[in-house]
């Protein structure tokens, strides 16, 4: 009877752990998305830290001047001729001399416009400089989303 009682309970413990395993997510890419926004710019992410926003018909490479918007874009809006979008900002973190790794500084954020019509961009600008800017494009309704909820709409 003793024994019936262990193997019981290994198989209990068998059970337990496979459950454990299964429901987890082991998917490193599991958070990456690739969003259009229109037919040129895209929404891109390859981690949290690492959401752009990019012209693929521009493209990158040497030479090649980015008309998009470097990482870390935070909140997001758009129409027809304009891409609005709220970057954080990055220092490196410097635990010790080659420490090259970048973290986001807390409440520090750039502001950057696109014209889609001119494929120009504007940025980094300020809150108030984003204000005026807006004001002399005649973007008036825009509101900045948080990027989680603007990649499900």
């Amino acid at each position: 009877m003793k024994g019936y009682n262990i193997t019981r309970w290994r198989n209990l413990w068998v059970v337990c752990c496979a459950f454990c395993v299964v429901s987890c997510d082991f998917d490193p890419a599991a958070g990456d998305y690739d969003q259009a926004i229109n037919t040129d710019y895209r929404l891109f992410s390859t981690s949290r830290f690492q959401t752009v926003i990019i012209n693929v018909k521009i493209g990158t490479g040497i030479g090649v001047e980015p008309v998009g918007v470097p990482a870390n874009v935070v909140e997001i809006a758009w129409n027809d001729r304009f891409i609005v979008a709220k970057q954080q900002e990055f220092r490196l973190r410097r635990s010790n001399p080659n420490d090259n790794y970048l973290v986001p500084v807390p409440d520090k954020y750039n502001f950057w416009i696109i014209d889609i019509a001119k494929t120009n961009r504007l940025g980094p600008l300020s809150m108030s400089e984003l204000g005026e800017c807006m004001k002399d494009l005649g973007i008036g309704n825009l509101k900045l989303t948080a990027v989680d909820r603007a990649k499900k709409s």
